[in-house]
């Protein structure tokens, strides 16, 4: 710096700070200075930087990708000369540092050539030839010094790294999203593989960088912005897909074992991989399942406003309804399958979110002019939530995973899949009449559709709870006949203090014989229940000697 003269020359600048960077790598073969290796190959990064930023021009391409060449080498083989050829094992300094030798080298090579035009071949060659070069290395300190597996694997992982760039770049896909994903993964390996915690502990960090590169560049730039756009096949989708199999990859290498973590790191580390991956997934899916309803609506036309843009939007949230409450539940039968009690959590946590966006959004379509009865969207989607909360019921009731803690959520689950099912048949008869009061002007017609929707209410909420008396007592669930009684007490309140006040003569009749004859039956069924069980009690007294 204090030979500057504030006048470009590349050439005597860059010959000059390439002898200082020789005369570091011979001094690496007597000492282990590693302290000079990383200050040296600091100086060099700010001093290429600094000239880049101030004198580089297109037409110094070429010259000046020979000496980032030059660099690049010098401080590739410093492991080389500190532990392959005096036989001496290597540090987790020594890959870290290789590291960012390759990625300093390849992302400065690559702006260069972006810059210059060169936007897919020559940048693809050229990280194909690094991930030979690397090759190249682990021959070397396989051949050499074949204990030393850090260093071993760590050129592999860096060789595959470098040749998955390159295949990336030859696709047009986000290779920067690619290459974290891949060097985490490749680092997890390492780590796992030669017993070193470092390599696995900057995994998680590189994992990282990874998923917020892909949420912050990849998902925002890749949006449907017109044109064409087909979901899971575009540039956005396939980074996601390696981002996820890289860290599928690093949760199925976790929970296969390796040297030197404990089951604590372990298993945290497999959870928190897997949570990253299917949180991925389920965020590109409803990504692209959005911006597929948003290119239909481009097609057609659809003004924001517009009947046919409300029937679109219908389907959109419904579709996304299905697939979150279809994806939870199925990471929750794996969860319990596998006994991956993350998965489990993380399935019930997505079906709590559907069921809240059910109930906000789906619901608002309830009373839709094009539903109809039973065969619509809004009704499917709590159908579906339904569903999915007695299958993961009956799969804790019958997984015997999880302790008695975590098996107390099935009565949780039973009571939100009956109330769900009352809310969706409730909806389903208000929607009806609902819907006929659009288009009328009537008034006396509007309040026989008002008087006839609180009457198929109070029908609905009394067939319900009798049909969860018989329920109960089929199945001996004590759970199911409280709610049955719950529920025909809210009946009975309803057509007592709503319906009586507000329905015609008529209504009201038909309103409290229905009731009537269904706590007649109720009242039945328990006398009966109650007789029996009093004969069970006196055989038995007899039965006693």
């Amino acid at each position: 710096m204090l030979l500057s003269t504030g006048v470009d020359n590349e050439i005597a600048l860059f010959t000059y700070v390439s002898l200082l960077d020789a005369g570091v790598l011979a001094v690496a073969y007597f000492k282990r200075w590693r302290s000079l290796d990383f200050l040296s190959f600091a100086a060099t990064v700010l001093t290429t930087l600094g000239w880049a930023a101030t004198f580089y021009r297109r037409e110094k391409l070429w010259t000046t990708l020979v000496f980032l060449t030059v660099f690049f080498v010098l401080y590739s083989l410093l492991a080389v000369f500190h532990n392959v050829v005096p036989r001496r094992r290597s540090r987790w300094f020594d890959v870290a540092l290789a590291s960012a030798n390759a990625a300093f080298y390849f992302s400065l090579s690559y702006l260069l050539l972006a810059d210059a035009g060169y936007e897919r071949v020559t940048p693809a060659s050229l990280s194909l030839l690094v991930s030979a070069y690397f090759a190249g290395l682990f021959y070397a300190a396989w051949s050499r010094c074949r204990e030393d597996r850090l260093l071993a694997y760590g050129y592999v992982g860096l060789g595959v790294t470098f040749f998955t760039v390159a295949a990336a770049i030859q696709l047009d896909l986000q290779w920067v999203t690619v290459a974290w994903a891949v060097e985490g993964l490749m680092l997890t390996w390492v780590g796992l593989s030669s017993g070193e915690s470092a390599p696995r502990h900057a995994a998680l960090a590189v994992y990282g960088v990874a998923v917020l590169h892909w949420l912050a560049w990849d998902a925002p730039d890749f949006a449907f912005a017109g044109g064409d756009f087909v979901p899971l096949l575009n540039q956005r989708a396939l980074s996601c897909a390696v981002l996820v199999g890289a860290l599928a990859g690093g949760a199925w290498l976790y929970r296969r074992g390796g040297e030197g973590p404990g089951e604590r790191e372990r298993s945290a580390a497999a959870a928190l991989c897997s949570l990253a991956a299917n949180a991925l997934a389920i965020v590109l899916l409803t990504l692209d399942l959005s911006d597929y309803f948003e290119r239909r609506k481009a097609l057609a036309g659809v003004q924001a406003a517009g009947f046919a843009s409300d029937r679109l939007e219908n389907a959109r949230q419904f579709s996304l309804s299905a697939l979150w409450t279809i994806y939870g539940v199925t990471l929750l039968a794996y969860g319990v399958r596998r006994g991956f009690r993350a998965l489990r959590h993380a399935g019930l946590a997505l079906l709590l979110v559907a069921t809240i966006k059910v109930l906000v959004l789906d619901f608002t379509f309830y009373a839709a002019p094009w539903h109809v009865p039973v065969l619509n969207q809004t009704f499917m989607a709590f159908a579906l939530l339904v569903a999915a909360y007695a299958l993961a019921a009956r799969l804790y009731a019958r997984g015997g995973v999880g302790g008695e803690e975590e098996r107390a959520v099935v009565p949780a689950l039973v009571v939100v899949a009956n109330v769900l099912a009352v809310v969706a048949l409730s909806a389903e008869a208000a929607g009806y009449f609902d819907a006929g009061r659009v288009s009328l002007t009537d008034t006396g017609r509007l309040r026989d559709l008002g008087l006839a929707k609180q009457l198929s209410l109070s029908v609905v909420w009394a067939l319900y709870g009798a049909g969860l008396l018989v329920a109960g007592r089929v199945r001996r669930v004590r759970l199911l006949r409280v709610m049955s009684l719950a529920l025909l007490s809210l009946t009975t309140l309803k057509v007592f203090f709503w319906d009586l006040s507000s329905l015609d003569r008529a209504y009201r009749i038909v309103s409290f014989v229905v009731l009537g004859a269904i706590l007649l039956a109720v009242s039945y069924l328990y006398q009966r229940s109650q007789q029996r069980a009093a004969a069970e009690e006196s055989f038995g007294a007899e039965a006693r000697p």
